[in-house]
């Protein structure tokens, strides 16, 4: 698992719709309703155990979290 910055995922955002990644926010509910990036895809950490089939694994995944680890 590698780090990036805001600025990296802007531009992988920017990139094109073939190549951009899947943002998976896995912070708790009452966290992305105070702020979301547009377009992510939120499943709470706790939930990814049963809930993984639901993202693409051909596509690059960017989590977004609170701590950001």
């Amino acid at each position: 698992m590698n780090q990036i910055r805001p600025a990296e995922l802007a531009a992988m955002l920017n990139a094109g719709p073939d190549t951009q990644p899947v943002v998976l926010d896995v912070r708790e509910s009452w966290e992305v309703a105070r702020c979301s990036l547009p377009g992510s895809v939120h499943i709470p950490m706790r939930e990814i155990p049963v809930r993984f089939e639901a993202l693409d694994p051909a596509r690059t995944i960017v989590c977004l979290c609170h701590h950001g680890a």
